[in-house]
């Protein structure tokens, strides 16, 4: 899966004619990937691998690899194949109508109903607190700026997604469809996704108390 997955980076990111990077980060995991990550480093300059000793959780990760990350635009996305690749040109281009950041509106039949409606309750709440989108995922392209604010923030453990939306610069989603996991399943349970939703909202609740009373 990491190899496809690199293969499609690649093709997209050299379709856009200019200079880029492609950051791994391993979040600890116990499959043999890292192996398969050093391989694609040591073939490919543009390839970077950041080996977690341990497991730190997907958004973790993710601000791990965005202050890693060296790009005046920076994307972050899943390893899964759930999201597309071939979608980072057209995020890219909008970022140029002005955004801050732009995310890739989560469509299609990508989990189950039962979890798609978990998702809409939770993020319909952060979207009316914090203005991220309401069908946004950790699929988005950010410029330095939103980055360097978003590695900034002293909140721990960081809601990535919705942290890029209270940064400070206009967001917009786009709607991309989204695929469902090729291969194995979701380490995230049921128990997960709801302590995780409860320190999002909390987290959420927390930034827009502290504006109101300054």
């Amino acid at each position: 899966m990491l190899a496809e997955l690199y293969r499609r980076l690649a093709a997209t990111l050299e379709g856009l004619q200019r200079s880029f990077e492609i950051v791994f980060v391993n979040d600890a995991c116990p499959e043999g990937s890292l192996d398969v990550l050093k391989k694609l480093e040591a073939g490919d300059s543009h390839v970077r691998v950041i080996p977690l000793e341990a497991r730190r959780g997907q958004h973790a990760a993710l601000l791990i690899g965005l202050a890693a990350s060296r790009g005046q635009i920076v994307v972050t996305m899943d390893a899964d194949l759930q999201d597309r690749p071939e979608a980072i040109p057209e995020l890219i281009a909008t970022l140029a109508r002005g955004y801050g950041a732009v995310y890739a509106g989560r469509r299609g039949r990508y989990e189950s109903r039962r979890r798609l409606a978990m998702s809409w309750v939770f993020k319909h709440a952060i979207s009316l607190i914090t203005g991220m989108p309401a069908d946004a995922g950790a699929f988005i392209a950010m410029r330095r700026d939103v980055a360097d604010r978003v590695v900034g923030f002293t909140d721990q453990p960081l809601y990535l997604t919705a942290a890029v939306a209270w940064a400070g610069r206009p967001v917009l989603s786009i709607p991309v469809v989204r695929d469902p996991r090729p291969l194995g399943a979701s380490s995230y349970s049921g128990g997960m996704r709801l302590r995780m939703a409860v320190r999002a909202l909390t987290q959420a609740i927390r930034w827009r108390i502290g504006e109101v009373a300054r």
